[in-house]
């Protein structure tokens, strides 16, 4: 999906060709890394296996709710990625974008025809990264080992990425609340995620659940 997301050049019209050069050195090492993490398995799953969780887990239960939230911050961002990279391969801005700069896109491209193109570039580029991510984040909580590195992974991206998703906002002066709540709400769901998850995932030793009889 990531590698994916930089064909839709054609939608915004604009190829940056170092972005292409970089994506074409990265695509062979991303490509042999999964082959060469594939065979070291000791028994390779079909593919049928993403449709099962690697633990039941009763949502009742403080893990379960906790893993819910995990599972729907990661179902948002894939559907945010999508809706970004959307946006970005058809009408580039939202209104509140246009209220902040207090402008149009025609007079944008008054003053340089590639100017939207080129944002247009960098949002759909932005767009597909959050959806990729969201997609490892997905098979990770479902089908991964409930383990303490695997929180402490979730942790320090999902802190990362949201805080930076959020704070640049009041740096740049980009304060509008309807752009800002479903960052604000994943990093929420997020948290309560990592904190209802901490005690079971970051247990010593390893970690497994059985199912109710």
């Amino acid at each position: 999906m990531g590698f994916g997301s930089f064909l839709a050049y054609p939608g915004y019209g604009y190829l940056d060709t170092w972005h292409g050069v970089a994506t074409l050195f990265l695509l062979p090492c991303f490509v042999v890394g999964v082959i060469r993490s594939r065979n070291l398995l000791s028994k390779p799953a079909p593919v049928s296996h993403l449709l099962k969780p690697s633990v039941t887990v009763t949502w009742r239960t403080g893990l379960g709710v906790g893993r819910l939230c995990l599972l729907a911050t990661a179902v948002g961002m894939i559907f945010g990625g999508l809706t970004i990279m959307i946006v970005g391969m058809t009408s580039v801005f939202v209104p509140q974008d246009l209220k902040f700069m207090g402008i149009t896109p025609t007079e944008l491209h008054a003053i340089n025809p590639h100017l939207v193109p080129l944002i247009a570039h960098d949002r759909e580029g932005f767009g597909g990264g959050i959806c990729a991510c969201g997609i490892t984040v997905l098979f990770c909580v479902w089908c991964g080992e409930l383990s303490r590195s695997l929180w402490q992974a979730l942790c320090v991206a999902g802190t990362v990425g949201f805080s930076e998703a959020i704070l640049v906002h009041p740096i740049v002066g980009y304060n509008d609340l309807t752009h800002l709540v479903p960052a604000l709400f994943g990093g929420a769901i997020l948290a309560l995620g990592l904190v209802l998850t901490y005690k079971p995932m970051c247990a010593k030793g390893p970690f497994s659940i059985k199912s109710p009889s």
